[in-house]
């Protein structure tokens, strides 16, 4: 899959989830970058961490464990 100008615009979407007050629908936005992320050429995996970045290393202070822990899985596999 290659970062098509839609597809980053599908994750400019999904990453304000991450922010959202309704804390059930954090995880299930993290697990949709998530899968987005490993469908992706590693040359686009670039394109995306940029527009997603800052919005993942701000999840990491999430007050549940599960995910604080999800986020740095996430990292760790997308780089």
């Amino acid at each position: 899959l290659i970062a098509s100008h839609t597809l980053l615009d599908v994750l400019r979407h999904i990453k304000h989830r991450l922010n959202d007050s309704q804390t059930n629908i954090k995880p299930v936005a993290l697990d949709a970058i998530v899968h987005i992320l490993r469908a992706l050429e590693s040359i686009s995996v670039a394109k995306a961490l940029k527009v997603i970045s800052f919005e993942l290393v701000g999840a990491i202070q999430d007050n549940k464990k599960a995910m604080r822990e999800k986020v740095i899985k996430a990292l760790d596999d997308s780089v």
